[in-house]
């Protein structure tokens, strides 16, 4: 991911996509509306700070379907029998779907566990007031 990023992308965008993970206080797994709450703290830190947000997070949306590209989430859907479905972009990517779309709205999105570290994520942070 880094190395994507770092090809298209400046330090200061690298910088921002790894701010975004502290405003999911260390979760691994989150709800849509544990996303939407995280990437509105963001973009509002960045624009405190005065910096400039990168093109990939130009939306809610737009940040969520660049993390499902690049596989750093998945989300998951229940099936008719009430078990798990999950949904990897490198999965669902097929010759007649070349970029599928992530579903917005979803109870479960996961962080691949492999990045956890990485991310600072898999263990919840201790929240100070003053954040939320």
């Amino acid at each position: 991911v880094k190395d994507q990023l770092a090809f298209y992308y400046s330090d200061n965008d690298y910088e921002s996509f790894l701010k975004f993970f502290e405003f999911l206080h260390g979760k691994n797994k989150f709800s849509y509306q544990d996303y939407l709450r995280a990437y509105e703290l963001h973009i509002n830190y960045l624009s405190e700070a005065g910096l400039k947000i990168p093109r990939f997070m130009s939306s809610s949306h737009e940040f969520l379907q660049f993390l499902y590209d690049l596989n750093v989430i998945s989300y998951f859907e229940e099936t008719e029998k009430g078990q798990s479905f999950i949904h990897w972009c490198f999965k669902d990517r097929s010759y007649s779907n070349i970029s599928p779309k992530v579903k917005t709205g979803m109870n479960k999105y996961e962080i691949f566990y492999g990045m956890s570290k990485a991310l600072n994520t898999g263990a919840k942070l201790k929240v100070k007031k003053s954040n939320i």
